[in-house]
């Protein structure tokens, strides 16, 4: 969170995978990004993720702060990989 005790739109959004058993838990994106939305591509069972990165380490999703884009293999997911 942005340390203000509120869970809100404020708050960095993340991106995790976790086992049928809910264990494991796997962050599909860094930690220093907001995830902003994201495209299932059906026919690849891959995910493309846009994500903001939280470049001064505020907590928070300044505009100023630079859009990245990751790609995510859904057959096989690990950290995602960073296409732009």
């Amino acid at each position: 969170t942005n340390n203000d005790s509120l869970v809100n739109h404020k708050d960095l959004r993340r991106f995790y995978f976790f086992d049928i058993d809910g264990g494991n838990k796997t962050a599909l994106i860094p930690t220093t990004y907001s995830v902003l939305g994201s495209a299932y591509d059906e026919q690849n069972d891959h995910m493309h993720v846009r994500a903001r990165l939280d470049k001064n380490k505020n907590g928070r999703m300044d505009e100023d702060e630079a859009v990245h884009i990751f790609w995510i293999d859904l057959k096989n997911p690990e950290a995602g990989v960073r296409l732009y």
